[in-house]
């Protein structure tokens, strides 16, 4: 079954920038009852509400999938550099050894 909950948190997720505009400016902000009252909430159809959960969910999958290739190639990109100034200066490591 599905549920109507994930669906909001992702509207939250989406509206919180606007909503935290309407917070009182303290050292942290919340968003309190009074202005959760006063959001409109978009309810489309409960099928077109799970359309745009799924969707949504896919989207952050791919993100997620998106992100560790990047960790990925940074993580090669780090190593074949260090590989690469290793090869350029084992030659001058070997003259100082040479010339000791």
């Amino acid at each position: 079954m599905f549920d109507s909950a994930r669906y909001f948190e992702y509207f939250i997720r989406t509206a919180k920038t606007n909503l935290l505009e309407f917070a009182p400016a303290t050292a942290q902000k919340n968003i309190n009852l009074g202005i959760l009252e006063t959001v409109l909430v978009p309810l489309p159809p409960l099928a077109e509400q799970q359309r745009i959960v799924a969707k949504v969910d896919a989207l952050m999958a791919l993100c997620g999938r998106l992100e560790a290739a990047l960790i990925t190639a940074d993580t090669t990109r780090t190593r074949l550099l260090e590989s690469l100034l290793y090869e350029a200066m084992e030659p001058a490591v070997g003259v100082l050894e040479a010339a000791e």
